[in-house]
C-alpha cells in the first residue's frame, strides 16, 4: 500500500513543502466533487429508471438496470463515506469548509 494522504500531510508539515500540500489539498477535494457528482447523477438516473419500472411495468431486464444503477450509486456513495471517515470529516459544516479548502475554528 501506499502513504495515507493524513502521512503524507504529518511528512509535508515536517519538512516545509506549503505547494505539495496545497496540491494534496486540491487534488482531494477535486476526488470529492467528483464522487459527489456521480453520485448524484446516478441516483437520478436510478429513480427515473425504478419510476419508470413502477409506471410502466418491464420485465425483468428493467428491473436489472435499476438493480445495478442503484448498486453503483451505492458503491460510490460508499466510497464517498471512506473519504470522509480517512479526512475525519463528520459533519456538514466541516465537509463544506473541506470542499472550500477552509479549516474549522
Amino acid at each position: 500500500m501506499g502513504i495515507s494522504v493524513s502521512d503524507r500531510l504529518l511528512i509535508l508539515e515536517r519538512y516545509g513543502d506549503k505547494d505539495m500540500k496545497e496540491k494534496i489539498k486540491l487534488e482531494d477535494i477535486r476526488k470529492l466533487r467528483f464522487y459527489t457528482m456521480i453520485m448524484v447523477a446516478l441516483f437520478v438516473v436510478s429513480v427515473f429508471a425504478g419510476g419508470t419500472l413502477l409506471l410502466v411495468g418491464g420485465g425483468w431486464i428493467k428491473v436489472a438496470v435499476t438493480v445495478i444503477l442503484w448498486g453503483i450509486t451505492l458503491g460510490v456513495a460508499l466510497k464517498i463515506e471512506r473519504f470522509k471517515k480517512r479526512h475525519d470529516i463528520q459533519s456538514y459544516r466541516a465537509m463544506v469548509a473541506f470542499a472550500k479548502g477552509e479549516r474549522l475554528n
